[in-house]
């Protein structure tokens, strides 16, 4: 009889458990409080396997965070893989949620199973102002997983081209190799992301062509990883960037590259671009040849002439002029850097509404966005022209009309 009451007991106590496992998932917090002034062990949860304060750490409920907390959770307890509370807070990308398990005891260096630190989860899922917290709170961005993998080869993999630009920007290098000797150059290429190959080249731009001849434990450069995984784009873009870097153009290319994205993403002049231009230049023939000999009056040769030439060197000027690129210097990134602290504030404390490029490292202007065709944040962007091989602005845009 008292092994079937024992045994009710310990159903009752799993029942409980699991009743407030669901009650943090569905946010009620009511519930929580009450299983909890019942049987405050409930906090604790099983050994080895995600407890209540993982759950709420994930979905990023601070006031039960805190109850747990406060009830006798532990912020350093682990499930079955190793992970923290504030390992499940930061891949999830919970900032406010990271902060209470960091302040209740959470090492923030503190490694899973697989070496993964909350740093490098929030590096792997792109969630860049976590990451700046947890670098301002006292994260080693040295260390490194079992495969001595990075937070900059993660987001580099991941094509996390915001939370790269910040990682590099605080102190990671481009070059670092991991145990199969790939830089997240090599992850970059392996994954398609143009993005984060492009930044970290005009990033490191007095040393691209070193990163781009740096080669794998297999002698395997970016270009070779890109041709082996049939990345085409980033293979063509690292063809542009070897050519750009040793000077070695054709006329053809030089030709080609007028044509296509500043960075020379597209490989080929479009063929819809070769027949509208050919179609344009037969037209003016027609016109000068066969028409303009017929006309008998002269102000409409001189009305026709006087709009084209407008029409061209409007055409020039928007090719050629700067749309209005927000400049980058030290006062520009003096004011990122506190608008991220401001950001990261405790719950409670004002914050600013401003929108930040972490690509350009700096607070963005309104009406100005960043350009990924341009590598830079312009100002009343309105879209890249292709056929202009520039993008339009607010320096640029009457002309364009």
């Amino acid at each position: 009889m008292q092994h079937e009451c024992g045994g009710c007991t310990q159903e009752a106590m799993q029942d409980a458990a699991t009743q407030l496992i669901t009650s943090i998932n569905q946010g009620d917090e009511l519930t929580c409080r009450q299983l909890l002034e019942v049987q405050p062990h409930l906090a604790l949860g099983a050994r080895g396997k995600p407890g209540p304060a993982h759950w709420a750490a994930f979905h990023g409920h601070v006031a039960l965070l805190e109850l747990l907390f406060g009830r006798g959770a532990s912020p350093m307890a682990r499930d079955e893989s190793g992970m923290e509370p504030l390992h499940w807070a930061c891949f999830s990308g919970q900032l406010d949620a990271a902060r209470v398990c960091f302040s209740a005891g959470g090492h923030i260096d503190s490694r899973a199973g697989k070496g993964q630190t909350p740093l490098a989860l929030a590096a792997q899922h792109d969630h860049t102002f976590l990451v700046f917290y947890l670098v301002r709170s006292g994260a080693n961005l040295a260390i490194l997983d079992d495969n001595a993998d990075s937070p900059l080869h993660w987001a580099a993999f991941k094509g996390n081209v915001q939370t790269v630009a910040l990682l590099h920007y605080l102190g990671l290098a481009a070059n670092d190799a991991d145990v199969y000797g790939a830089t997240p150059l090599h992850l970059a290429a392996q994954s398609g992301s143009i993005d984060v190959l492009d930044h970290l080249l005009e990033a490191s731009e007095a040393a691209d062509g070193f990163l781009l001849s740096v080669e794998d434990r297999q002698s395997r450069t970016p270009l070779d990883v890109a041709v082996y995984h049939r990345q085409y784009g980033v293979e063509a873009a690292i063809r542009a960037w070897e050519r750009a870097s040793s000077g070695r153009t054709t006329l053809f290319q030089r030709l080609a590259s007028g044509l296509t994205s500043t960075r020379g993403r597209r490989a080929a002049i479009s063929p819809t671009f070769c027949v509208l231009y050919a179609s344009f230049w037969m037209g003016y023939a027609t016109y000068v040849c066969v028409l303009l000999p017929c006309a008998h009056a002269v102000a409409h040769p001189m009305v026709w002439s006087t709009c084209n030439a407008l029409a061209h060197a409007a055409l020039v000027f928007t090719s050629l002029a700067d749309p209005g690129d927000v400049q980058r210097n030290e006062s520009r990134r003096a004011e990122y850097e506190a608008a991220m602290l401001r950001a990261t504030y405790p719950a409670g404390k004002p914050t600013t509404n401003v929108t930040l490029c972490h690509t350009c490292q700096l607070v963005r202007p309104l009406r100005s966005k960043h350009c990924a065709e341009r590598g830079a944040c312009v100002g009343a962007f309105d879209h890249h022209c292709p056929w202009l091989n520039n993008t339009v602005g607010g320096r640029n845009y009457l002309a364009f009309l």
